[in-house]
């Protein structure tokens, strides 16, 4: 296309001069800056859809004239406000593209002109991703409940014409979309948009890689926007303002309290202080074991446990392992080696099984004995650990 039609231009600046004069017309609030809270994910989400009249303008479209060209166009567009300045959306847009072509052949010819001059028509359809921003917003600070919003938008993503010549290349969008808020769901939109793409989607190529052809149009619709809606603004009252303060004040007069404290502690001459030694004192545990054997159960391998960590608490003392047999039952040989056995199996099983150290452990035996307690010939089927006096 080597020529741009100035009078979709001109329209385009007249519409949005309007729009512009209305907003300073009715937006009469007197907002000032506050901070605000950013949304969680699934909040400030929004779908739309509008009808309208758009132009598709490539190479040879100056052949016929600019009313020629309009055709009915719809969109449809989901998105999301990141936060009440930036928004996001994805725009699909459809229309019935009518141009004109100096090529017979050119499939999309759906007519004559005039002699040498042909009429095309084609489904075009573009679908881009597009960010927003809210000026607004920006210079004048969060309104949720603001009337109007001029909302300047761009995107890239893809172009295609659907007709009997099929093709397809990037696209471009850009434009300038009126919002009026009508509830707090719904707002109205005029949405004075532009699509650019490169030449020949009309099947009409010239000289060169790229050539500027576009879609102009002004559509209008309606957007709905779901729950959650808007933005929590930071607000606090003066009151809270001076609770705050006097916190502060209280926090700021201890903190100086206490470095005043500090500087005088260390003006302080140095103090000498008795230090007494601390005894630790383990108290004695008995092992018992069934008659003829000198294995632990568990329940004893569970006390054992518990004594071990007992005696790495007092590193510097000695443990004295005593096993012990009921003289009730077996030889007097007999008992002085099972008693001997039940030693060792205390011994090993502090230090294999629970890591006591082997220094501390003094091992010991007695043999058969009378009762020991109770008048019981079982409770005698023992091995005593006991501290070591010093």
């Amino acid at each position: 296309m080597k020529r741009v039609n100035w009078m979709a231009l001109l329209l385009a600046m007249m519409v949005t001069g309007s729009t512009t004069a209305f907003a300073a017309a009715t937006d009469q609030e007197t907002e000032k800056k506050e901070a605000y809270h950013f949304g969680k994910f699934w909040d400030n989400w929004f779908i739309g859809a509008g009808v309208g009249a758009m132009t598709f303008n490539g190479n040879h479209g100056i052949e016929g004239s600019y009313g020629s060209r309009i055709a009915p166009t719809f969109n449809l567009q989901a998105g999301k406000w990141i936060n009440p300045i930036v928004g996001v959306r994805a725009n699909f847009n459809w229309m019935q593209a009518k141009s004109y072509t100096l090529d017979q052949y050119n499939p999309n010819v759906d007519g004559i002109k005039r002699e040498g001059v042909y009429k095309t028509k084609f489904p075009f359809l573009t679908l881009t991703g597009e960010i927003m921003i809210d000026p607004i917003n920006l210079f004048k600070g969060y309104n949720p409940e603001r009337i109007y919003s001029i909302l300047p938008y761009g995107g890239i993503g893809l172009a295609r014409a659907a007709g009997d010549l099929k093709k397809s290349n990037v696209g471009f969008a850009f434009g300038i979309d009126n919002r009026f808020r009508l509830t707090e769901a719904w707002s109205l939109n005029l949405d004075l948009r532009f699509n650019l793409f490169h030449e020949g989607m009309d099947g009409t190529m010239a000289t060169g890689d790229w050539d500027q052809d576009f879609t102009s149009g002004l559509l209008v619709g309606a957007t709905y926007h779901f729950k959650k809606r808007g933005f929590d603004v930071c607000r606090v009252s003066e009151a809270e303002m001076a609770s705050i303060r006097q916190q502060l004040n209280a926090m700021n007069q201890e903190n100086q309290a206490l470095r005043d404290q500090l500087e005088t502690e260390k003006n302080k001459p140095a103090e000498v202080r008795e230090i007494t030694k601390t005894e630790t004192l383990v108290s004695d545990m008995g092992v018992f074991f069934q008659i003829d054997k000198y294995n632990l159960t568990k329940k004893e391998r569970v006390n054992v446990g518990f004594y071990a960590e007992m005696i790495k608490k007092a590193p510097g003392k000695k443990f004295i392992i005593t096993g012990y047999c009921d003289k009730q039952t077996g030889s007097a040989e007999y008992n002085e080696k099972l008693s001997q056995k039940r030693a060792e199996t205390v011994y090993n099983t502090l230090v294999n099984e629970f890591g006591v150290d082997k220094d501390q452990l003094i091992m010991d035996h007695k043999g058969g004995v009378d009762y020991m307690f109770y008048d019981a010939a079982n409770l005698s089927r023992v091995t005593i650990v006991k501290m070591q006096e010093d």
